[in-house]
């Protein structure tokens, strides 16, 4: 019995295999692992072996990356090069046109991107630039955001130069299919000089695609290329932002033009000539209003007009307030229908709490909302005027010392 037992002993141990082995990782696995790899270290796996420079170019282990240019990214430029030259698609590109140094790969390479965020920075030749940039995006067919920084030109540059660059640009990004997201802003390191901009109408060809639409600008010679866009997309948008505060007092015409808007549900914007024909679109349920005290009276009865007609409304915002009695009487308009639906009201003043007789004027429009449960107002917690408000409308979700995105 002990012999058979030795004999037993001294068989082999059945060979066990190695768990978590890399080779025995299904296709799907490793491409999850190497999605999440940096890009040099990405780049550096196609030298380990054939199956794994196979799968560091497949779609997957770049969809989520994001290439960038600039010159304080973690992107260098021959990182960003490598990334342009062997990726097939990416979550967005990071540009600032024109490049530090020359990159044709840009506006030839197959890379397609999500999202662009193009800043130029150096007058006309990164206007070219970023029109090359986004026509070819668009083309390779995955293109659906643009982010768009227009700093103000160079002196050197000459004006008319300037005006076609823009006008190219413009026109390219209202003419890319398939844009579900648009932001354009002006430069606002230098707000004292507008961008030297003179822009036509643009001829919209493509079908509305466009959902959000985001307009800062700095120059009024920007209005026709803005209502252009409006226009074309007008069966496709749902939110619209447009504010540059003084810098760029908008016609009448924006108004009729958002008027059009079939499925605008969320508007930014400040006090329009014609404000009164936003009112038809049934589909706006958020508003927000920059309030301006040096508009016409005609531009205020325009705007007490809209809110006396405009019943769709479940939540209205007033930002940027110099002085509450404007934002009072459009309160007092909003109430003054009796059917109102608005259920958040937000009233933020840069400059000042609510006297005490503004107050009573304030509290009296409140009480005529039915709909009303929360109310925004930049009031000390412990003043007269805070404490009035929660002793007088005890309902409502009274938020204080807030501006109009909740922050404190």
């Amino acid at each position: 019995m002990a012999e058979h037992a030795g004999i037993l002993s001294s068989s082999p141990a059945p060979a066990v295999p190695e768990a978590n082995q890399m080779a025995d990782l299904p296709d799907d696995a490793m491409l999850l692992v190497l999605s999440r790899l940096p890009l040099d270290d990405l780049i550096q796996c196609r030298l380990v072996c054939k199956r794994l420079a196979r799968l560091a170019l497949h779609p997957d282990a770049w969809r989520r990356r994001r290439l960038t240019n600039a010159c304080n990214s973690c992107n260098p430029c021959p990182l960003f090069s490598a990334g342009l030259r062997l990726g097939s698609c990416v979550d967005s590109m990071r540009i600032e046109l024109p490049p530090e140094t020359g990159c044709h790969l840009l506006f030839t390479s197959p890379c397609a991107a999500r999202r662009l965020t193009i800043s130029t920075v150096h007058g006309g030749a990164g206007s070219w630039q970023a029109a090359l940039l986004v026509r070819h995006q668009g083309l390779l067919g995955r293109l659906r955001e643009v982010d768009l920084t227009l700093y103000s030109p160079c002196p050197c540059d000459a004006k008319s130069a300037v005006k076609a660059d823009v006008s190219v640009l413009l026109g390219t990004l209202a003419s890319t299919p398939g844009l579900e997201k648009l932001t354009i802003k002006g430069d606002e390191d230098d707000p004292k000089r507008p961008m030297q901009n003179g822009v036509s109408c643009l001829h919209v060809t493509v079908p509305p695609s466009l959902t959000h639409f985001t307009c800062r600008p700095r120059d009024s010679r920007l209005e026709p290329a803005v209502n252009a866009l409006l226009a074309a997309h007008a069966a496709t948008l749902e939110e619209v932002e447009i504010v540059s505060l003084k810098a760029w007092p908008p016609s009448s015409r924006m108004g009729l033009v958002l008027a059009k808007l079939l499925r605008l549900a969320k508007l930014e914007c400040q006090m329009l000539p014609d404000m009164e024909a936003v009112a038809a679109c049934e589909s706006l349920r958020e508003l927000t209003l920059i309030v301006d005290d040096e508009v016409s009276p005609a531009c205020r009865e325009s705007i007490a007009a809209f809110f006396r007609r405009a019943v769709q409304l479940r939540e209205v915002h007033f930002t940027w307030c110099h002085v509450h009695a404007d934002c009072l009487d459009f309160v007092a308009a909003l109430a003054s229908s009796g059917r109102s639906r608005v259920e958040t009201l937000g009233i933020y003043s840069v400059s000042r709490s609510p006297e005490p007789a503004e107050l009573q004027v304030l509290l009296a429009a409140l009480r005529s909302l039915p709909a009303l449960r929360r109310l925004r107002v930049n009031a000390e917690r412990d003043s007269d005027e805070a404490k009035a408000l929660l002793e007088a409308l005890p309902s409502l979700d009274v938020d204080l010392g807030q501006d109009i995105h909740g922050d404190s």
